[in-house]
């Protein structure tokens, strides 16, 4: 956006009516489907921006009232402290669409609105540090997530900056990625271990 006092004008369909940078701090595929669920009916781009928490909201920007007031609509104090497990069931069920699709948005909504892509994922606390669980989606023809925690595994091996990752219920036909969402400031390399247990 060019830096000027002058009004700046946007249109479009979708997703393309806002800014880039406002755009890109809303929710993708996955969230918008979950938000729109849950709220049973059509949001409109800024209903979908203002209805992702902000405290697991994905980049720097933050949407606030003339008195400096968060105006996320989603009050909720999320990431909740939930069974990793659960998270995940609640996520595969909602992804095959059965039982009541509204439900299971709403114990979904505030875990996951914009942290990008059309894949199931979640934001967790992880003692007082946040994490992204990611699930492995019904629709994988590989093993997705096994191969994502062991590249950034061996990424931090030889010395690329990467985030911690651990993959949790590895027993499982669903395993889940647990990356960190905490950097080092000088070196961008994650430095606190993350808890195995949720």
């Amino acid at each position: 956006m060019e830096l000027t006092s002058r009004w700046h004008y946007f249109g479009g369909k979708g997703r393309e009516c806002l800014p880039g940078p406002l755009s890109d701090a809303g929710p993708d595929n996955w969230g918008r489907n979950v938000l729109q669920t849950a709220a049973d009916r059509r949001l409109n781009e800024i209903d979908l921006l203002l209805a992702t928490n902000d405290r697991t909201r994905m980049g720097a920007l933050r949407f606030i009232d003339e008195a400096g007031a968060i105006r996320s609509t989603f009050e909720d104090s999320v990431p909740r402290l939930v069974a990793l497990s659960d998270l995940r069931r609640i996520n595969l069920e909602f992804e095959r669409g059965k039982r009541d699709l509204a439900f299971l948005a709403r114990q979904l909504q505030g875990t996951g609105g914009s942290l990008g892509g059309a894949r199931p994922k979640s934001a967790l606390l992880d003692g007082k540090h946040m994490a992204i669980a990611k699930y492995t989606s019904d629709r994988d023809t590989m093993p997705v997530e096994r191969v994502e925690v062991a590249t950034l595994n061996l990424a931090r091996e030889i010395g690329i900056r990467a985030s911690r990752a651990l993959l949790e219920l590895a027993r499982s036909a669903f395993p889940v990625a647990i990356i960190s969402r905490l950097a080092d400031a000088e070196t961008n390399a994650c430095t606190t271990p993350l808890r195995r247990a949720f």
